[in-house]
């Protein structure tokens, strides 16, 4: 996901590879299901060397989402439910079921 208004558009997970995002907030990917598996597809995708000093970890998924709604960062990885929530956020990409674990079907950037 990105802030609504962002001119970015993030169709892909290599499209985070992108110079232009120069960052991207995921919940803790060491403690927290919603990072650990972002971080999981990301590797699975390939990005994730290429990314990862980008990385903002926080707290939890609301927390991402909180960063990006504000703008201080380029992108996120959310959950869709709880980027559903928000008018401040556009859905730009949602990872298709085969490519993550069953508990990131639902999450979104």
């Amino acid at each position: 996901m990105v802030g609504a208004k962002s001119p970015l558009k993030v169709d892909s997970a290599q499209a985070l590879k992108d110079p232009s995002i120069k960052r991207i907030a995921l919940a803790d990917t060491k403690g927290v299901p919603a990072g650990v598996y972002a971080k999981e597809y990301l590797e699975k995708a390939g990005v994730w060397e290429a990314v990862k000093d980008r990385v903002v970890p926080t707290e939890n998924v609301r927390a991402a989402l909180a960063v990006v709604e504000s703008g201080d960062v380029d992108a996120g990885i959310v959950y869709k439910t709880d980027a559903a929530i928000s008018s401040s956020v556009r859905i730009d990409y949602e990872v298709p079921a085969k490519d993550g674990p069953i508990s990131l079907i639902r999450a979104q950037w």
